[in-house]
């Protein structure tokens, strides 16, 4: 298979410099429209295990035969690309799917680029190092929402080139009831985060009570939504450790909202 062809990425790199316009945030205001075939508009990436030497990718629409797979290499080479599968599971709204892609075996330190099956643009992405030998920098907040001000601190946040984004919580105030809620989060921070070099900017997270339906003290599927992209981490609590390389700890607690195994906590 030959290397990735270079195309400009569509949706979240156009016009960054341009994004603190109205129209950017005339876009938040549309009427929502779920995502159709091949509709990449809730593309975004994170981590399961270890962010130096792995990349998940991640989008919700309906299934697709033309984006069964990603192709990926290392940018500005010529090296051959290889390909990893795409797997599907429910989301939870009729229709539509989470599509899903861990790439592993990368290489630490070093920019990617990507593309899903036959029908998307090429995007760019960079693992985290090895080793701590120089700095890096990340982003961190939370109590999100889909407004102007979301939408606003994403392109101020992208502008930082971040390594990634950590949100502790409450992404897209959906209660765990609103599908579309939680989409129109998805896409703002997939048109939004990304750098000034056109790279994704993978983003983890933590529960709140806003992705529980009740708050407090309830089950895992009363998080139907947020549960559904970031099981992949939370499988069974919904607390844990991601460690990046041998220098980096993040300890992601729960806040005490959906419990164990969909049971409750006390």
């Amino acid at each position: 298979m030959s290397r990735l062809h270079r195309r400009e990425m569509l949706g979240s790199s156009i016009g960054l410099a341009a994004s603190l316009g109205m129209g950017s945030l005339a876009w938040a205001k549309d009427a929502f429209q779920s995502p159709s075939k091949n509709d990449f508009s809730t593309l975004f990436l994170t981590w399961w295990t270890d962010p130096t030497t792995t990349m998940v990718i991640q989008w919700v629409g309906p299934e697709s035969p033309e984006a069964q797979s990603v192709s990926y290499a290392r940018h500005g080479t010529q090296d051959k690309a290889q390909t990893a599968s795409v797997r599907t599971k429910p989301f939870p709204d009729k229709d539509l799917k989470v599509h899903r892609c861990e790439l592993e075996g990368l290489e630490p330190g070093t920019e990617y680029e990507f593309r899903i099956g036959t029908v998307s643009p090429t995007y760019r992405f960079r693992t985290m190092p090895s080793k701590a030998t120089k700095t890096f920098q990340f982003v961190t907040g939370g109590d999100c929402g889909i407004g102007d001000a979301a939408i606003r601190n994403n392109i101020i946040a992208a502008k930082q080139e971040p390594a990634f984004a950590f949100i502790g919580g409450d992404l897209a105030y959906d209660n765990g009831k609103s599908g579309p809620t939680f989409l129109r989060f998805l896409q703002n921070y997939s048109r939004h985060m990304v750098d000034p070099q056109r790279r994704l900017i993978p983003m983890l997270s933590c529960i709140g009570n806003h992705e529980v339906q009740g708050g407090f003290r309830r089950s895992r599927v009363h998080a139907p939504y947020y549960l559904s992209v970031f099981d992949g981490i939370y499988d069974d609590p919904t607390y844990g450790v991601l460690d990046f390389g041998d220098y980096l700890s993040l300890v992601m607690l729960d806040s005490v909202v959906p419990g164990r195994a969909g049971g409750r906590l006390s």
